[in-house]
């Protein structure tokens, strides 16, 4: 076999996995983080536009993380309603991980020990 099928069809099939599941948690894990936000940006109740840097825009964590305590039943439910959509799509994006290890390992000679 040459060098290209050696990648494609031994390394890449068995890398594969592990690279798909690293790069989802990975993502999962960002999605919940709040501190470099709270940092790097500020928070905006606007519509993004287009300029990408310096510029404030809305994300969800800060929501969850300061409307929780407000007296304001409206911004309490939107709290929850933000950390709901925020364990979702964490829960979402790691179930995925595993549906691709598990597509990707389906074949695998090692499936079966």
């Amino acid at each position: 076999m040459r060098r290209a099928q050696v990648l494609r069809k031994v390394v890449l099939r068995s890398a594969i996995p592990g690279i798909s599941t690293g790069l989802i948690v990975a993502l999962a894990i960002s999605v919940g983080e709040t501190a470099p936000l709270l940092y790097t940006i500020s928070f905006s109740n606007g519509y993004p536009n287009a300029a990408l840097t310096h510029s404030s825009i809305g994300y969800l964590t800060y929501v969850a993380y300061s409307f929780w305590d407000q007296p304001a039943v409206a911004d309490q439910n939107l709290a929850h309603a933000a950390a709901l959509v925020l364990v979702v799509l964490v829960l979402g994006l790691i179930l995925l991980g595993r549906l691709i290890v598990r597509l990707t390992q389906k074949y695998s000679a090692e499936r079966g020990r």
